[in-house]
């Protein structure tokens, strides 16, 4: 089972256009963000991100040219996974970021299955209105001690007694 965080976009005042604008970000590693960074990025609309990444390869892989031999290949290639580890998470911030507003966490075979399962839930009505009941203040539980009454805290209402 994949695990998928669904998040809304800025209310526009069409249910169903809020509905098709739905973004699932799945968790865990993104493998097309390993594969192809740039690519994803562009893909995702991700331009804060992209600079970042930019400005952070640049250096780190200049830095590595200092050590010389593997050490360049060896340094883009741990970027590239850390990277893909934190992409899908980069991704819910720039959403964040964009307006669109976190829902709820939603699991299933796929993205298909993870979709139906969240709209299936998903109720677009209005709550129904029905009277509350009149709520009842419970009293405090108290239990006796040689130092006169106090509150109980605890799982316990009777501190001392046998079981």
């Amino acid at each position: 089972m994949k695990t998928f965080t669904v998040h809304l976009p800025p209310p526009s005042g069409d249910s169903d256009k809020d509905a098709l604008d739905t973004v699932f970000v799945r968790e865990g590693f993104a493998l097309w963000a390993f594969l192809i960074p740039l690519g994803w990025l562009l893909v995702h609309g991700m331009w804060l991100v992209l600079i970042g990444y930019l400005i952070m390869t640049g250096l780190l892989e200049g830095a590595s040219y200092l050590f010389g031999d593997i050490a360049p290949g060896v340094f883009a290639f741990l970027i590239t996974i850390l990277f893909a580890l934190e992409a899908n998470s980069l991704r819910r911030w720039t959403l964040d970021r964009d307006g669109y507003r976190f829902v709820g966490v939603v699991t299933g075979r796929n993205l298909a299955d993870a979709e139906q399962r969240f709209f299936d839930s998903w109720s677009n009505k209005p709550p129904q209105t029905t009277p509350a009941a009149p709520r009842m203040k419970a009293a405090p539980l108290r239990a006796g001690s040689p130092f006169g009454e106090r509150p109980v805290t605890g799982l316990f209402p009777q501190s001392g007694t046998p079981r």
